[in-house]
């Protein structure tokens, strides 16, 4: 009898074990897969959208500097810069699901035309860069105070702060 409630114990515990990896496998694949860090139903769908649209942008911004030496820059503006990143955007598959809908290029001027993204528009490379630079930001919209920006260390952050512009260095902790 003494025997069995050892047995009991240790199935049990192996159980609780494999659950917590299960459950620790599912919130890091939904990290992955870019859905508000593993809390899709807390957050907004425009919030998923543009944190995705950062994503896709920034693979974008690293493949154009691994293939050309720099960030992409043009004299004539940021949206002009930005429609150099054009065919990886779409050969790569980065342009779909709901953000992609605002992502426009005009082929006759050659430029980006989006209200949902501002950029540094600088000639440079990427790692040169101070790691807090601000590279690119999500537009700042309606009511909602913060948005999406990408540094030049390459991460995405929530930022809610109105002093965080696109081509400045961003403090690591407000003073």
């Amino acid at each position: 009898m003494r025997h069995t409630h050892i047995w009991v114990f240790l199935v049990t515990a192996c159980v609780v074990c494999i659950t917590v990896v299960l459950i620790v496998i599912r919130i890091v694949s939904w990290n992955a897969s870019g859905t508000c860090w593993g809390l899709p139903s807390v957050c907004r769908a425009d919030e998923d959208d543009a944190w995705k649209m950062m994503r896709a942008f920034k693979y974008a911004l690293c493949d154009y500097q691994i293939a050309y030496g720099q960030l992409p820059y043009d004299r004539r503006g940021p949206e002009n810069a930005l429609y150099k990143l054009r065919d990886i955007l779409r050969s790569g598959g980065l342009v779909e699901g709901a953000w992609a809908k605002d992502v426009v290029f005009d082929e006759e001027a050659g430029r980006l035309v989006s209200r949902n993204i501002e950029y540094a528009n600088i000639s440079a490379v990427l790692w040169d860069l101070p790691p807090r630079f601000v590279l690119f930001a999500e537009s700042r919209r309606g009511s909602r105070s913060g948005r999406w920006v990408c540094f030049a260390d390459e991460s995405i952050q929530f930022i809610d702060d109105p002093d965080c512009r696109v081509g400045s260095v961003y403090p690591t902790q407000r003073e």
